[in-house]
């Protein structure tokens, strides 16, 4: 995939995750790539795989827990147990996938989603190695900062051309499509 077009599924998974976060009553403003992924102190840390016959690779969140907790649908009921803290940030990264998916259809681009895995620890960051599509975002909300990992590859040549682009694309959980 060119340059161009990989810049093009960065943008769209940063539009994505400000939409995610906007439907769960939070705002997240894009602070721009960064060339690290975290350290932060203490993170909930979120990873889902993606497969298909032109692109594959992973989304990894890196979330403290302050803001699993102001975008948890329960939030208003009382404190949150790590379960269900983990349970959320599991399902975020899984609904911010399913965003991007639903826009790269657009493009012809389908994709098999993983079930999503969750863990913390305290001084969280990334290392390895990185593919062609690799980005981290870096969100902030409020006085909180998180990283959204995106690493992809790319098996065929795929443009993305900017005049396919839906830029209403955004399906919100849960809603009924008629065909």
């Amino acid at each position: 995939m060119k340059p161009d077009s990989w810049k093009r599924l960065h943008a769209q998974l940063a539009r994505c995750c400000e939409a995610l976060f906007r439907a769960n009553a939070l705002e997240v403003v894009e602070a721009g790539p960064v060339e690290h992924v975290g350290p932060y102190a203490q993170s909930i840390v979120s990873v889902i795989g993606f497969s298909g016959e032109q692109l594959s690779g992973s989304l990894a969140l890196l979330l403290p827990p302050s803001v699993v907790e102001r975008s948890h649908p329960l939030r208003e009921t009382g404190p949150l147990d790590a379960a269900a803290r983990h349970d959320w940030a599991g399902e975020v990264g899984n609904q911010l996938l399913g965003r991007l998916k639903n826009r790269l259809l657009s493009y012809g681009i389908v994709l098999q989603m993983a079930t999503p895995m969750t863990f913390s620890g305290r001084e969280v960051f990334g290392a390895g190695e990185r593919h062609e599509g690799f980005v981290c975002l870096r969100f902030r909300a409020g006085d909180d900062a998180f990283d959204v990992v995106f690493d992809g590859a790319a098996q065929v040549d795929i443009a993305l051309d900017a005049d396919k682009e839906q830029p209403g694309a955004d399906v919100e959980e849960s809603t009924i499509l008629m065909f």
